[in-house]
C-alpha cells in the first residue's frame, strides 16, 4: 500500500458513516460513469470479492469482551416466573405438532415426500423426536 494511499484511508477513517457513504458513491460514479454495471451487480461483485480481516477490522469498531457478566441485562419481569414461561413455551410447541402432521400429510398425498426438502426433513425429525 502507498503513502498516499495510507494517508487518504487515515482521513477516511475521520469521517461520519453519511460523510463515508457520499464518498463511496462519488467514487463509484466516478469508476463506472458510461456502461457501467446496474449497482446490484456491483454490489454482488463486492461481496464475493470479500476483503481481509485486517480490512473488515478497519470498517468497524469492534470491541472486547472481558468478563461475560458485563453482557447479562436484568430484563426479566419479576412477576413472571421462568417455570410460567417454561409451561407456556410447552403449550405453544404442543399447538403447533397437528398443524405439521397436517402438511406431513399433505406433501406425502402430493408425492413429495421423498424430495427431502429441509422443511419436509425438520417436519419428519419434529415427528419423530418430539418436543425437545
Amino acid at each position: 500500500m502507498t503513502a498516499k494511499l495510507e494517508a487518504a484511508i487515515a482521513a477516511i477513517g475521520e469521517l461520519s458513516s453519511a460523510e463515508r457513504q457520499q464518498l463511496l458513491q462519488i467514487l463509484i460514479q466516478d469508476d463506472f460513469a458510461e456502461n457501467s454495471p446496474t449497482e446490484l451487480e456491483l454490489l454482488n461483485v463486492q461481496f464475493w470479492q470479500g476483503i481481509s480481516l485486517g480490512q473488515l477490522r478497519t470498517t468497524q469498531t469492534p470491541s472486547t469482551v472481558d468478563n461475560l457478566k458485563d453482557l447479562a441485562a436484568d430484563f426479566w419481569p419479576e412477576e413472571d416466573s421462568i417455570e410460567e414461561f417454561l409451561n407456556f413455551l410447552q403449550q405453544q410447541r404442543q399447538d403447533i405438532i397437528p398443524f405439521f402432521e397436517i402438511l406431513a400429510r399433505h406433501t406425502h398425498r402430493r408425492g413429495r415426500a421423498t424430495c427431502g426438502s429441509p422443511l419436509q426433513t425438520s417436519m419428519a425429525h419434529f415427528l419423530k423426536n418430539g418436543i425437545t
